[in-house]
Protein backbone atom coordinates (compact mmCIF):
# COMPACT_ATOMS: atom_id res chain seq x y z
CA UNK A 1 0.00 0.00 0.00
CA UNK A 2 1.47 3.41 -0.91
CA UNK A 3 1.90 5.72 1.51
CA UNK A 4 -0.82 8.08 0.14
CA UNK A 5 -3.44 5.81 0.45
CA UNK A 6 -2.13 4.73 4.26
CA UNK A 7 -2.64 8.30 5.05
CA UNK A 8 -6.08 8.18 3.45
CA UNK A 9 -7.00 4.94 5.42
CA UNK A 10 -5.55 6.72 8.36
CA UNK A 11 -7.68 9.61 7.27
CA UNK A 12 -11.08 7.43 7.46
CA UNK A 13 -10.36 6.28 11.10
CA UNK A 14 -7.90 3.26 10.73
CA UNK A 15 -4.31 3.31 11.79
CA UNK A 16 -4.41 6.62 14.48
CA UNK A 17 -3.44 4.69 17.90
CA UNK A 18 -6.12 5.68 20.04
CA UNK A 19 -9.03 4.98 16.95
CA UNK A 20 -7.36 1.67 16.33
CA UNK A 21 -7.28 0.44 20.41
CA UNK A 22 -11.18 1.54 20.26
CA UNK A 23 -11.54 -0.35 17.14
CA UNK A 24 -9.56 -3.43 18.52
CA UNK A 25 -11.65 -3.22 21.41
CA UNK A 26 -14.81 -3.51 19.47
CA UNK A 27 -13.31 -6.28 17.70
CA UNK A 28 -12.78 -8.28 21.12
CA UNK A 29 -16.55 -7.91 21.89
CA UNK A 30 -17.51 -8.94 17.96
CA UNK A 31 -15.38 -11.89 18.63
CA UNK A 32 -16.68 -12.82 22.46
CA UNK A 33 -20.16 -12.29 20.76
CA UNK A 34 -20.24 -14.90 17.70
CA UNK A 35 -18.81 -16.96 20.24
CA UNK A 36 -21.41 -16.50 22.64
CA UNK A 37 -24.60 -16.63 19.97
CA UNK A 38 -22.63 -19.48 18.14
CA UNK A 39 -22.68 -22.14 21.02
CA UNK A 40 -26.11 -20.96 22.58
CA UNK A 41 -28.69 -23.85 22.75
CA UNK A 42 -26.30 -25.49 20.38
CA UNK A 43 -27.16 -29.23 21.22
CA UNK A 44 -30.98 -28.65 21.85
CA UNK A 45 -32.11 -29.18 18.58
CA UNK A 46 -32.04 -32.79 16.72
CA UNK A 47 -29.47 -33.59 13.83
CA UNK A 48 -30.77 -33.40 10.72
CA UNK A 49 -29.95 -35.85 7.91
CA UNK A 50 -26.98 -33.48 6.12
CA UNK A 51 -25.44 -33.53 9.76
CA UNK A 52 -26.35 -37.36 10.21
CA UNK A 53 -24.23 -37.91 6.70
CA UNK A 54 -21.12 -35.91 8.67
CA UNK A 55 -21.03 -38.17 11.30
CA UNK A 56 -21.43 -41.07 8.95
CA UNK A 57 -17.95 -40.07 6.56
CA UNK A 58 -16.23 -39.00 9.73
CA UNK A 59 -17.23 -41.44 12.52
CA UNK A 60 -14.61 -44.11 11.19
CA UNK A 61 -11.34 -42.90 10.51
CA UNK A 62 -9.87 -46.30 9.44
CA UNK A 63 -12.85 -46.25 6.25
CA UNK A 64 -13.10 -42.30 5.44
CA UNK A 65 -10.83 -42.55 2.57
CA UNK A 66 -13.19 -44.86 0.78
CA UNK A 67 -16.13 -43.46 2.33
CA UNK A 68 -14.84 -40.23 0.64
CA UNK A 69 -13.86 -41.72 -2.78
CA UNK A 70 -16.72 -43.35 -3.88
CA UNK A 71 -20.23 -41.95 -2.11
CA UNK A 72 -18.62 -38.16 -1.59
CA UNK A 73 -17.26 -35.85 -3.81
CA UNK A 74 -17.82 -32.43 -1.82
CA UNK A 75 -15.99 -31.51 1.64
CA UNK A 76 -13.03 -33.62 2.07
CA UNK A 77 -11.12 -30.97 4.21
CA UNK A 78 -14.06 -30.97 6.61
CA UNK A 79 -14.41 -34.62 6.79
CA UNK A 80 -11.00 -35.09 7.75
CA UNK A 81 -10.98 -31.98 10.37
CA UNK A 82 -14.17 -33.55 12.09
CA UNK A 83 -12.94 -37.10 12.27
CA UNK A 84 -10.36 -35.67 14.63
CA UNK A 85 -12.56 -33.47 16.27
CA UNK A 86 -14.83 -36.53 17.24
CA UNK A 87 -12.33 -37.32 19.29
CA UNK A 88 -13.46 -35.07 22.04
CA UNK A 89 -17.04 -36.95 22.05
CA UNK A 90 -19.89 -37.42 19.43
CA UNK A 91 -22.69 -35.25 21.13
CA UNK A 92 -24.83 -32.84 19.25
CA UNK A 93 -22.78 -29.66 20.95
CA UNK A 94 -19.67 -31.25 20.44
CA UNK A 95 -20.21 -31.87 17.07
CA UNK A 96 -21.34 -28.68 15.99
CA UNK A 97 -19.19 -26.70 18.04
CA UNK A 98 -16.69 -27.24 15.31
CA UNK A 99 -18.76 -25.02 13.16
CA UNK A 100 -18.45 -22.53 15.73
CA UNK A 101 -15.44 -22.54 16.11
CA UNK A 102 -14.62 -21.33 12.66
CA UNK A 103 -17.10 -19.36 12.66
CA UNK A 104 -15.69 -17.40 15.87
CA UNK A 105 -12.69 -17.33 14.05
CA UNK A 106 -14.39 -16.12 10.70
CA UNK A 107 -14.70 -12.57 13.14
CA UNK A 108 -10.76 -11.29 14.05
CA UNK A 109 -9.84 -12.40 10.73
CA UNK A 110 -12.55 -10.09 8.72
CA UNK A 111 -11.21 -7.68 10.65
CA UNK A 112 -7.92 -8.36 9.40
CA UNK A 113 -8.76 -7.78 5.73
CA UNK A 114 -11.28 -5.14 6.44
CA UNK A 115 -8.92 -2.83 7.74
CA UNK A 116 -6.27 -3.95 4.87
CA UNK A 117 -9.15 -2.70 2.46
CA UNK A 118 -10.92 0.17 4.22
CA UNK A 119 -9.25 0.60 7.48
CA UNK A 120 -9.24 -0.17 10.98
CA UNK A 121 -13.40 1.32 11.16
CA UNK A 122 -14.45 -0.40 8.73
CA UNK A 123 -12.70 -3.72 9.94
CA UNK A 124 -14.48 -3.62 13.09
CA UNK A 125 -17.38 -2.64 11.98
CA UNK A 126 -17.53 -5.73 9.30
CA UNK A 127 -16.37 -8.26 12.15
CA UNK A 128 -19.87 -6.66 13.90
CA UNK A 129 -21.62 -7.31 11.56
CA UNK A 130 -20.38 -10.93 10.61
CA UNK A 131 -20.93 -12.12 14.76
CA UNK A 132 -24.26 -11.16 14.41
CA UNK A 133 -25.31 -12.29 11.02
CA UNK A 134 -28.42 -14.89 11.35
CA UNK A 135 -26.88 -16.57 8.40
CA UNK A 136 -23.25 -17.27 9.61
CA UNK A 137 -24.79 -18.49 13.19
CA UNK A 138 -27.14 -20.85 11.60
CA UNK A 139 -24.71 -22.87 9.84
CA UNK A 140 -22.29 -22.45 12.92
CA UNK A 141 -24.71 -24.99 14.92
CA UNK A 142 -24.58 -27.26 12.30
CA UNK A 143 -22.26 -29.66 11.75
CA UNK A 144 -21.56 -28.69 8.06
CA UNK A 145 -18.14 -27.08 5.87
CA UNK A 146 -19.86 -23.78 5.67
CA UNK A 147 -18.17 -22.28 8.54
CA UNK A 148 -14.88 -23.30 7.45
CA UNK A 149 -15.51 -22.26 3.96
CA UNK A 150 -16.11 -18.88 5.35
CA UNK A 151 -12.86 -18.77 7.20
CA UNK A 152 -10.76 -20.58 4.28
CA UNK A 153 -12.22 -17.57 1.59
CA UNK A 154 -11.64 -14.70 3.86
CA UNK A 155 -7.70 -15.94 4.75
CA UNK A 156 -7.08 -16.60 0.92
CA UNK A 157 -8.88 -13.46 -0.27
CA UNK A 158 -6.56 -11.76 2.59
CA UNK A 159 -3.28 -13.32 1.24
CA UNK A 160 -4.66 -12.24 -2.44
CA UNK A 161 -5.22 -8.24 -0.85
CA UNK A 162 -1.58 -8.45 0.22
CA UNK A 163 0.08 -9.77 -2.85
CA UNK A 164 -1.82 -7.37 -5.50
CA UNK A 165 -0.20 -4.28 -2.76
CA UNK A 166 3.25 -5.66 -1.56
CA UNK A 167 3.79 -8.18 -4.37
CA UNK A 168 5.75 -10.91 -2.00
CA UNK A 169 6.16 -14.36 -2.54
CA UNK A 170 4.73 -15.57 0.69
CA UNK A 171 1.83 -13.89 -0.14
CA UNK A 172 1.21 -16.27 -3.14
CA UNK A 173 2.42 -18.76 -0.97
CA UNK A 174 -0.29 -18.17 1.47
CA UNK A 175 -2.74 -17.58 -1.22
CA UNK A 176 -2.84 -21.16 -3.23
CA UNK A 177 -2.33 -22.65 0.42
CA UNK A 178 -5.47 -20.80 1.92
CA UNK A 179 -7.45 -21.19 -1.94
CA UNK A 180 -6.61 -25.25 -1.62
CA UNK A 181 -7.80 -25.42 0.93
CA UNK A 182 -10.97 -24.22 0.68
CA UNK A 183 -11.81 -25.56 -2.35
CA UNK A 184 -11.02 -29.01 -0.35
CA UNK A 185 -13.70 -27.98 2.18
CA UNK A 186 -16.00 -26.84 -0.62
CA UNK A 187 -16.48 -26.81 -4.39
CA UNK A 188 -17.83 -23.29 -4.66
CA UNK A 189 -14.64 -22.07 -3.61
CA UNK A 190 -13.54 -22.15 -6.99
CA UNK A 191 -16.11 -19.22 -7.55
CA UNK A 192 -13.85 -17.16 -5.25
CA UNK A 193 -10.45 -18.14 -6.83
CA UNK A 194 -11.91 -17.06 -10.08
CA UNK A 195 -12.99 -13.55 -9.14
CA UNK A 196 -9.26 -13.12 -7.85
CA UNK A 197 -8.58 -13.75 -11.50
CA UNK A 198 -10.84 -11.44 -12.70
CA UNK A 199 -9.86 -8.50 -10.75
CA UNK A 200 -6.08 -9.16 -11.78
CA UNK A 201 -7.53 -9.69 -15.15
CA UNK A 202 -9.09 -6.10 -15.03
CA UNK A 203 -6.34 -4.80 -13.35
CA UNK A 204 -3.77 -5.33 -15.66
CA UNK A 205 -1.45 -7.17 -13.51
CA UNK A 206 -1.48 -10.54 -15.43
CA UNK A 207 2.30 -9.74 -16.60
CA UNK A 208 3.53 -8.15 -13.23
CA UNK A 209 2.10 -10.45 -10.84
CA UNK A 210 2.60 -13.60 -14.02
CA UNK A 211 5.20 -15.53 -11.31
CA UNK A 212 3.14 -15.21 -8.00
CA UNK A 213 -0.28 -16.21 -10.30
CA UNK A 214 1.61 -19.13 -11.52
CA UNK A 215 3.11 -20.14 -7.80
CA UNK A 216 -0.31 -19.85 -6.45
CA UNK A 217 -1.98 -22.00 -9.45
CA UNK A 218 -0.01 -24.67 -8.87
CA UNK A 219 -0.37 -24.88 -5.08
CA UNK A 220 -3.99 -25.11 -6.17
CA UNK A 221 -3.44 -27.82 -8.43
CA UNK A 222 -1.76 -29.99 -6.19
CA UNK A 223 -4.77 -29.42 -3.58
CA UNK A 224 -8.02 -30.48 -6.35
CA UNK A 225 -5.76 -33.01 -8.33
CA UNK A 226 -6.98 -35.79 -5.86
CA UNK A 227 -10.73 -34.39 -6.19
CA UNK A 228 -10.49 -34.73 -9.88
CA UNK A 229 -8.83 -38.02 -9.74
CA UNK A 230 -10.91 -39.85 -7.25
CA UNK A 231 -14.40 -38.03 -7.03
CA UNK A 232 -17.10 -40.00 -7.90
CA UNK A 233 -18.62 -37.42 -10.86
CA UNK A 234 -21.17 -39.82 -11.75
CA UNK A 235 -23.36 -39.59 -8.50
CA UNK A 236 -24.97 -36.27 -9.92
CA UNK A 237 -25.13 -35.16 -6.56
CA UNK A 238 -26.72 -31.36 -7.88
CA UNK A 239 -29.28 -33.09 -9.69
CA UNK A 240 -31.85 -32.90 -6.72
CA UNK A 241 -31.66 -28.63 -7.15
CA UNK A 242 -34.61 -27.45 -8.13
CA UNK A 243 -34.90 -24.82 -11.28
CA UNK A 244 -33.53 -21.22 -10.77
CA UNK A 245 -36.48 -18.70 -10.19
CA UNK A 246 -35.96 -15.03 -10.42
CA UNK A 247 -37.25 -14.27 -6.25
CA UNK A 248 -34.21 -16.91 -5.64
CA UNK A 249 -32.02 -13.99 -6.18
CA UNK A 250 -33.37 -12.03 -3.76
CA UNK A 251 -33.92 -14.27 -1.09
CA UNK A 252 -30.12 -15.15 -1.18
CA UNK A 253 -29.50 -11.27 -0.67
CA UNK A 254 -31.79 -11.34 2.58
CA UNK A 255 -30.03 -14.50 3.79
CA UNK A 256 -26.92 -13.50 2.92
CA UNK A 257 -27.73 -9.50 5.14
CA UNK A 258 -29.21 -11.15 8.29
CA UNK A 259 -32.42 -13.07 7.31
CA UNK A 260 -34.96 -10.25 7.24
CA UNK A 261 -35.96 -7.14 4.54
CA UNK A 262 -35.37 -4.58 6.84
CA UNK A 263 -31.55 -5.99 7.01
CA UNK A 264 -31.28 -6.11 3.58
CA UNK A 265 -32.44 -2.38 3.26
CA UNK A 266 -29.97 -0.99 5.84
CA UNK A 267 -26.98 -3.11 4.17
CA UNK A 268 -28.33 -1.34 1.08
CA UNK A 269 -27.88 2.21 2.18
CA UNK A 270 -24.29 1.67 3.33
CA UNK A 271 -23.20 -0.07 0.39
CA UNK A 272 -24.57 2.87 -1.57
CA UNK A 273 -22.92 5.49 0.88
CA UNK A 274 -19.18 3.33 0.83
CA UNK A 275 -19.85 3.42 -3.59
CA UNK A 276 -20.82 6.87 -3.34
CA UNK A 277 -17.64 8.19 -1.30
CA UNK A 278 -14.98 6.81 -3.05
CA UNK A 279 -16.41 8.04 -6.56
CA UNK A 280 -16.70 11.46 -5.35
CA UNK A 281 -13.01 11.47 -4.69
CA UNK A 282 -12.38 9.78 -8.54
CA UNK A 283 -9.46 12.83 -8.70
CA UNK A 284 -7.40 11.85 -5.74
CA UNK A 285 -4.94 10.37 -6.49
CA UNK A 286 -4.54 8.13 -2.90
CA UNK A 287 -8.28 7.30 -3.79
CA UNK A 288 -7.39 5.79 -6.99
CA UNK A 289 -5.08 3.35 -5.47
CA UNK A 290 -7.48 2.15 -2.99
CA UNK A 291 -10.14 2.32 -5.98
CA UNK A 292 -9.61 -1.37 -6.67
CA UNK A 293 -10.51 -2.21 -2.80
CA UNK A 294 -13.76 -1.66 -3.76
CA UNK A 295 -14.23 -3.15 -6.98
CA UNK A 296 -12.65 -6.23 -5.73
CA UNK A 297 -15.37 -6.42 -2.73
CA UNK A 298 -18.37 -5.88 -5.61
CA UNK A 299 -17.15 -8.01 -7.51
CA UNK A 300 -16.59 -11.06 -4.74
CA UNK A 301 -20.34 -10.10 -3.94
CA UNK A 302 -21.58 -10.17 -7.76
CA UNK A 303 -19.35 -12.79 -9.64
CA UNK A 304 -19.74 -15.66 -7.70
CA UNK A 305 -23.76 -15.34 -8.02
CA UNK A 306 -23.74 -14.23 -11.45
CA UNK A 307 -21.31 -17.91 -12.25
CA UNK A 308 -23.82 -19.93 -10.26
CA UNK A 309 -27.15 -17.87 -12.06
CA UNK A 310 -25.29 -18.69 -15.33
CA UNK A 311 -24.55 -22.05 -15.06
CA UNK A 312 -27.91 -23.02 -13.42
CA UNK A 313 -29.68 -21.64 -16.47
CA UNK A 314 -27.33 -23.01 -19.12
CA UNK A 315 -26.22 -26.47 -17.58
CA UNK A 316 -27.55 -27.38 -14.18
CA UNK A 317 -29.23 -25.55 -11.43
CA UNK A 318 -26.51 -25.48 -8.57
CA UNK A 319 -28.11 -21.74 -6.89
CA UNK A 320 -28.13 -22.70 -3.30
CA UNK A 321 -28.25 -20.44 -0.81
CA UNK A 322 -26.11 -22.03 2.02
CA UNK A 323 -23.32 -22.71 -1.10
CA UNK A 324 -23.39 -18.84 -1.55
CA UNK A 325 -22.03 -18.17 2.05
CA UNK A 326 -19.02 -16.99 0.25
CA UNK A 327 -20.55 -14.24 -0.57
CA UNK A 328 -20.76 -13.16 2.78
CA UNK A 329 -17.55 -11.76 3.79
CA UNK A 330 -17.81 -9.10 1.15
CA UNK A 331 -21.22 -7.88 1.98
CA UNK A 332 -20.16 -6.85 5.48
CA UNK A 333 -16.93 -6.03 4.43
CA UNK A 334 -18.52 -3.22 1.85
CA UNK A 335 -21.20 -2.64 4.56
CA UNK A 336 -18.78 -1.79 6.76
CA UNK A 337 -16.76 0.70 4.49
CA UNK A 338 -20.04 2.41 4.60
CA UNK A 339 -20.27 2.50 8.07
CA UNK A 340 -16.64 3.86 7.80
CA UNK A 341 -18.14 6.74 6.46
CA UNK A 342 -20.54 7.96 8.72
CA UNK A 343 -18.37 10.81 10.58
CA UNK A 344 -21.16 11.29 13.26
CA UNK A 345 -21.23 9.35 16.37
CA UNK A 346 -24.55 8.55 16.81
CA UNK A 347 -25.43 7.83 13.31
CA UNK A 348 -22.85 5.14 13.35
CA UNK A 349 -24.33 3.74 17.06
CA UNK A 350 -27.83 4.23 15.25
CA UNK A 351 -26.97 1.65 12.28
CA UNK A 352 -25.17 -0.35 15.46
CA UNK A 353 -28.22 -1.27 17.41
CA UNK A 354 -30.44 -1.35 14.47
CA UNK A 355 -28.31 -4.17 12.55
CA UNK A 356 -28.31 -5.84 16.37
CA UNK A 357 -31.87 -5.42 16.71
CA UNK A 358 -33.15 -6.75 13.67
CA UNK A 359 -29.77 -10.01 13.81
CA UNK A 360 -32.13 -10.44 17.32
CA UNK A 361 -35.65 -11.11 15.91
CA UNK A 362 -33.85 -13.49 12.91
CA UNK A 363 -31.67 -15.30 15.48
CA UNK A 364 -34.43 -16.11 17.71
CA UNK A 365 -36.36 -17.53 14.96
CA UNK A 366 -33.00 -20.02 14.12
CA UNK A 367 -32.59 -20.65 17.73
CA UNK A 368 -36.33 -22.34 18.19
CA UNK A 369 -36.97 -23.77 14.71
CA UNK A 370 -35.44 -27.25 13.79
CA UNK A 371 -33.87 -27.74 10.34
CA UNK A 372 -36.25 -30.15 9.41
CA UNK A 373 -37.04 -33.31 11.20
CA UNK A 374 -37.03 -34.19 14.81
CA UNK A 375 -34.92 -37.32 14.62
CA UNK A 376 -34.38 -37.48 18.40
CA UNK A 377 -37.63 -37.72 19.29
CA UNK A 378 -38.70 -39.85 16.42
CA UNK A 379 -36.01 -42.69 17.31
CA UNK A 380 -36.71 -42.41 20.97
CA UNK A 381 -41.07 -42.82 20.52
CA UNK A 382 -40.33 -45.99 17.79
CA UNK A 383 -36.94 -47.61 20.12
CA UNK A 384 -39.66 -46.98 23.12
CA UNK A 385 -42.61 -49.49 21.00
CA UNK A 386 -40.32 -51.79 19.08
CA UNK A 387 -40.83 -55.41 19.17
CA UNK A 388 -37.95 -58.08 18.65
CA UNK A 389 -37.77 -58.60 14.71
CA UNK A 390 -39.34 -55.08 14.02
CA UNK A 391 -37.52 -53.49 10.85
CA UNK A 392 -36.99 -50.19 10.62
CA UNK A 393 -37.84 -48.63 6.68
CA UNK A 394 -36.58 -44.83 5.73
CA UNK A 395 -38.24 -43.08 3.29
CA UNK A 396 -34.96 -41.01 2.75
CA UNK A 397 -32.63 -43.50 2.57
CA UNK A 398 -29.75 -40.94 4.25
CA UNK A 399 -31.80 -40.98 7.74
CA UNK A 400 -30.50 -43.72 8.48
CA UNK A 401 -27.40 -42.24 9.65
CA UNK A 402 -29.05 -40.03 12.22
CA UNK A 403 -31.61 -43.11 13.15
CA UNK A 404 -28.51 -45.25 13.88
CA UNK A 405 -26.81 -42.10 15.77
CA UNK A 406 -30.09 -41.78 17.98
CA UNK A 407 -29.98 -45.46 18.55
CA UNK A 408 -26.44 -45.47 19.75
CA UNK A 409 -27.04 -42.59 22.45
CA UNK A 410 -30.57 -44.00 23.42
CA UNK A 411 -29.61 -47.55 23.94
CA UNK A 412 -32.41 -50.27 24.11
CA UNK A 413 -32.86 -53.84 24.23
CA UNK A 414 -34.68 -53.99 21.13
CA UNK A 415 -32.31 -54.32 18.20
CA UNK A 416 -33.67 -53.01 14.88
CA UNK A 417 -33.02 -54.17 10.98
CA UNK A 418 -32.36 -51.70 8.76
CA UNK A 419 -34.45 -52.41 5.95
CA UNK A 420 -32.55 -50.98 2.43
CA UNK A 421 -35.86 -48.95 0.19
CA UNK A 422 -34.50 -50.96 -2.69
CA UNK A 423 -35.91 -53.99 -1.06
CA UNK A 424 -39.18 -52.45 -1.22
CA UNK A 425 -38.96 -50.99 -4.84
CA UNK A 426 -40.31 -53.08 -7.83
CA UNK A 427 -37.64 -51.25 -10.55
CA UNK A 428 -34.45 -49.80 -9.78
CA UNK A 429 -31.96 -48.27 -12.11
CA UNK A 430 -29.32 -50.38 -11.07
CA UNK A 431 -30.87 -53.53 -9.22
CA UNK A 432 -28.27 -54.91 -6.66
CA UNK A 433 -30.37 -57.74 -5.57
CA UNK A 434 -31.97 -60.49 -7.26
CA UNK A 435 -34.82 -59.36 -9.64
CA UNK A 436 -38.09 -59.25 -8.20
CA UNK A 437 -40.47 -61.96 -9.34
CA UNK A 438 -44.44 -62.79 -8.54
CA UNK A 439 -43.06 -66.12 -7.26
CA UNK A 440 -44.56 -66.55 -3.68
CA UNK A 441 -41.95 -67.24 -0.90
CA UNK A 442 -42.56 -68.86 2.98
CA UNK A 443 -44.34 -66.08 5.15
CA UNK A 444 -41.42 -66.65 7.00
CA UNK A 445 -39.21 -64.57 4.78
CA UNK A 446 -41.30 -60.98 5.37
CA UNK A 447 -41.02 -59.03 8.92
CA UNK A 448 -44.37 -58.92 11.22
CA UNK A 449 -44.13 -55.42 11.50
CA UNK A 450 -42.12 -52.42 9.98
CA UNK A 451 -41.51 -48.62 10.97
CA UNK A 452 -41.71 -46.29 8.31
CA UNK A 453 -39.94 -43.12 8.71
CA UNK A 454 -40.93 -40.42 6.50
CA UNK A 455 -39.03 -37.13 6.06
CA UNK A 456 -39.93 -34.33 5.34
CA UNK A 457 -43.80 -35.39 6.36
CA UNK A 458 -44.47 -33.02 3.26
CA UNK A 459 -43.28 -35.55 0.79
CA UNK A 460 -45.38 -35.86 -2.30
CA UNK A 461 -46.19 -39.90 -2.22
CA UNK A 462 -46.67 -39.21 -5.68
CA UNK A 463 -42.85 -38.85 -6.43
CA UNK A 464 -40.24 -42.22 -5.98
CA UNK A 465 -39.15 -44.22 -4.12
CA UNK A 466 -42.02 -43.04 -1.74
CA UNK A 467 -44.58 -43.78 -3.79
CA UNK A 468 -43.18 -47.58 -4.63
CA UNK A 469 -43.03 -48.00 -1.27
CA UNK A 470 -46.11 -46.89 0.22
CA UNK A 471 -47.48 -48.79 -2.78
CA UNK A 472 -46.03 -52.13 -1.32
CA UNK A 473 -46.64 -51.37 2.20
CA UNK A 474 -50.32 -50.56 1.71
CA UNK A 475 -51.00 -53.60 -0.68
CA UNK A 476 -49.10 -56.38 1.71
CA UNK A 477 -49.09 -54.52 5.46
CA UNK A 478 -51.91 -53.16 7.41
CA UNK A 479 -51.34 -48.76 8.86
CA UNK A 480 -51.23 -49.80 12.90
CA UNK A 481 -50.67 -46.60 13.97
CA UNK A 482 -48.76 -43.15 12.85
CA UNK A 483 -46.82 -40.91 14.55
CA UNK A 484 -46.58 -37.12 13.79
CA UNK A 485 -43.16 -35.18 14.83
CA UNK A 486 -41.60 -31.82 13.76
CA UNK A 487 -40.81 -32.18 9.90
CA UNK A 488 -41.37 -35.96 9.76
CA UNK A 489 -43.88 -38.76 10.30
CA UNK A 490 -43.46 -42.32 11.81
CA UNK A 491 -45.46 -45.07 10.87
CA UNK A 492 -46.11 -48.42 11.72
CA UNK A 493 -47.36 -51.49 9.50
CA UNK A 494 -48.51 -54.60 10.20
CA UNK A 495 -48.42 -58.12 8.04
CA UNK A 496 -51.10 -58.90 6.47
CA UNK A 497 -51.94 -62.76 6.77
CA UNK A 498 -53.02 -63.01 3.06
CA UNK A 499 -50.36 -61.10 1.42
CA UNK A 500 -47.91 -63.60 0.02
CA UNK A 501 -44.62 -60.70 -0.37
CA UNK A 502 -41.64 -62.41 -1.95
CA UNK A 503 -38.15 -62.92 -0.85
CA UNK A 504 -36.53 -60.59 -2.49
CA UNK A 505 -39.01 -58.37 -1.56
CA UNK A 506 -38.47 -58.28 2.78
CA UNK A 507 -34.49 -59.52 2.51
CA UNK A 508 -33.35 -56.95 4.77
CA UNK A 509 -30.36 -58.41 4.75
CA UNK A 510 -29.60 -57.14 0.71
CA UNK A 511 -28.25 -54.03 0.86
CA UNK A 512 -27.91 -52.26 -2.35
CA UNK A 513 -25.01 -50.32 -3.66
CA UNK A 514 -24.42 -47.04 -2.34
CA UNK A 515 -24.52 -45.62 -5.23
CA UNK A 516 -27.95 -46.92 -5.80
CA UNK A 517 -28.97 -45.69 -2.87
CA UNK A 518 -28.12 -42.66 -3.48
CA UNK A 519 -29.78 -42.32 -7.23
CA UNK A 520 -33.15 -43.55 -4.86
CA UNK A 521 -32.47 -40.24 -2.66
CA UNK A 522 -35.54 -37.84 -3.43
CA UNK A 523 -33.33 -34.82 -1.89
CA UNK A 524 -34.60 -32.39 -4.80
CA UNK A 525 -37.68 -32.82 -2.07
CA UNK A 526 -35.79 -32.58 0.99
CA UNK A 527 -34.04 -29.43 -0.54
CA UNK A 528 -37.52 -27.65 -1.24
CA UNK A 529 -37.86 -28.66 2.29
CA UNK A 530 -35.63 -26.65 3.82
CA UNK A 531 -35.85 -23.90 1.35
CA UNK A 532 -39.18 -23.28 2.52
CA UNK A 533 -38.11 -23.31 6.11
CA UNK A 534 -35.54 -20.76 5.64
CA UNK A 535 -38.01 -18.95 3.16
CA UNK A 536 -40.72 -18.80 6.59
CA UNK A 537 -38.07 -17.35 8.87
CA UNK A 538 -37.38 -15.06 6.23
CA UNK A 539 -40.50 -13.69 6.25
CA UNK A 540 -41.01 -13.66 9.73
CA UNK A 541 -37.86 -11.90 10.20
CA UNK A 542 -39.01 -9.33 7.58
CA UNK A 543 -42.29 -8.60 9.87
CA UNK A 544 -39.83 -6.26 11.76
Amino acid sequence: MTLAAESLVTEQGGLSWPRARADLLVVALATVLAAVLSLSFIGDRSLWIDEGASIYFARDVATLWPKLVHREANMWLYYVVLSLWLRLGDSEAIVRSLSALFATAAVPLTYVLGRRLFGSRAGAAAALLLACNAFLLRNAQEARTYTLLVFLVVLSSYFFVKALDQGSRGSWIGHGLATGLAIQSHFFAVLVYLTHLVIVLLLGRIVSCRRGLLLSAAIVGVFTLPIVLFQPLGNSQLDWVQPLAARDIFWLFVALTGGSRPLLLLYAILWTVALISVARKGADGAVLDLKWHYLFVVCWIVLPIAMATLCSVLVSPVLIYRYLIVCLPPVVLLAGAGIARLWRRWIYVAFILLFLGGSARCLTLVYHRSRSGDWRRATEYVLSQAHMGDVALFHVPLGQHCFEYYCDKLGGDVSLTILEPAALIETSPAPPTPAITDEPSSPDARPDRIWLLMFPNSLPPSIPPGAQILKRLEREYTLQLERQFAGMTVRLYQRCAHAQPTRACFDATAHPAPDAVEQQYPSRWVEQECHSALRTILVSGGAL
